[in-house]
């Protein structure tokens, strides 16, 4: 589908956790030439499933990190994955504050209250 919006002229954004990807999935992304290209990177366990990550999943991010994708971010929930902290550069990874449920669409069980404004 990403290849068909790519080969039609529309502009691509990617964002994946990876998950599920295989190599030749990962070359196929990155022969296109995405504004943005955003993986979200698998935390310790806190926000995310860690049992994601295996020797398949690391050697995607290592490929990634290797690669010469001007656009791409790492974006994380949290603390990063033990195994998965030193293959992302400091400078490449983006922390972002865990998620809030302004809709009440968020598991409570996953989420820390706002404090309120004062």
């Amino acid at each position: 589908m990403v290849e068909h919006a790519y080969a039609r002229g529309h502009g691509i954004r990617i964002f994946t956790t990876l998950v599920g990807m295989k190599r030749r999935d990962l070359q196929r992304l990155q022969a296109l030439r995405s504004r943005v290209f955003v993986v979200h990177v698998l935390d310790d366990g806190t926000h995310m499933n860690s049992r994601l990550v295996g020797d398949k999943h690391l050697d995607l991010v290592r490929q990634l990190v290797d690669a010469d994708i001007a656009a791409i971010r790492f974006v994380v929930l949290g603390e990063v994955h033990p195994d998965i902290i030193e293959l992302i550069p400091a400078e490449a990874l983006i922390r972002v504050r865990p998620l809030s449920s302004r809709g009440g669409s968020v598991d409570p069980n996953i989420i820390e209250p706002r404090q309120p404004v004062a």
